[in-house]
């Protein structure tokens, strides 16, 4: 069995895949296609192939001759390094019946920056640099996570982690998802029907919910006139979850208090965009998941799944087509 890796993702996981009997097929950064020994394997036939996040994030990475191999015919299998998938070249993938798994791997780094801008917000960051930039002695009041209740739309494995570190400071969380089960990280997990009733006693609402026709501007001008005057919006999903144009309109009147946006319906957010200079939105480059731990745990769940399908097991990540 011969996998298809990149250069960078084959260093760090060759030791690894020896000890697993399998071969890696190697694509160069020039796009050149070698094995182990660096021998020329321009024809070789891989049965399955990782798009690791090295592969991703790598300015000038061969992904486009990546995904050529991937369609070559010979590949069974493909595990990303995304949580997501409805990018048109995971969608590809599955059109063409080849089996794909996504990875929880970032779930505990976009767990941590969601945390971070909430607090950033709630203890008024921003105010004591100012203070203490201006040399002014000035006390700064601010609110407590603790006894806030956050709303979390989209309880997978990214909302479970939010609300893990959110319920040890002592918040309430109420989960969202379109088949709820109980979990022990929060109060109760409704669905999609329940999103109005539960949006007015939200402190925090994090959106962490797939991009797909039915979430299409899941957070709209509805939704927005029924958020506390104080309350935060988080999105660490997709921008299409977010009518923006309404949210402009919603933070001018007052409601939400603040809007943390990590993701955006065009990217990178273009120079003139409104949302930029907005003082009451938090910017940031669609990077919450880049902490320094998401490569290896990456690796781990991409272990995780290439020895459950060497064992003709279930892959705990694996997507189905609508």
């Amino acid at each position: 069995m011969q996998i298809l890796m990149y250069r960078p993702s084959f260093e760090l996981m060759k030791a690894e895949l020896s000890r697993r009997q399998v071969d890696a097929l190697i694509l160069e950064h020039d796009g050149t296609l070698v094995d182990p020994e660096g021998r020329p394997c321009p024809d070789a036939a891989p049965t399955a192939a990782w798009f690791s996040r090295e592969l991703i994030v790598t300015p000038g990475a061969p992904v486009r001759d990546f995904i050529k191999r991937v369609h070559g015919g010979s590949v069974e299998w493909v595990q990303s390094a995304a949580a997501g998938y409805e990018h048109p070249v995971f969608q590809g993938i599955l059109d063409a019946g080849i089996r794909l798994s996504s990875s929880d791997g970032n779930s505990a780094g976009i767990a941590e920056y969601v945390l971070a801008e909430v607090l950033a917000c709630f203890q008024r960051i921003e105010d004591r640099r100012a203070a203490q930039a201006a040399k002014n002695w000035e006390r700064i009041d601010f609110r407590e996570i603790a006894g806030s209740r956050w709303l979390i739309l989209g309880y997978g494995s990214i909302g479970r982690e939010v609300a893990r570190r959110a319920t040890a400071f002592g918040a309430e969380v109420v989960g969202m998802r379109r088949r709820p089960q109980p979990d022990a990280h929060a109060l109760r997990v409704v669905g999609p029907g329940d999103l109005l009733e539960e949006v007015p006693a939200a402190d925090v609402i994090v959106i962490s919910a797939a991009a797909n026709a039915d979430s299409t501007h899941l957070v709209d001008a509805d939704v927005l006139s029924r958020m506390r005057e104080n309350a935060v919006l988080v999105n660490v999903a997709r921008g299409s979850l977010i009518d923006s144009t309404a949210l402009l309109r919603a933070l001018d009147s007052g409601r939400p208090g603040w809007a943390i946006l990590d993701v955006f319906d065009t990217e990178p957010l273009p120079a003139d965009d409104p949302i930029w200079s907005h003082p009451k939105v938090r910017v940031s480059a669609h990077c919450s998941g880049a902490g320094d731990g998401v490569n290896r745990r990456g690796a781990e769940v991409f272990l995780e799944h290439l020895d459950a399908w060497l064992a003709g097991l279930p892959l705990r990540l694996e997507v189905t087509s609508p």
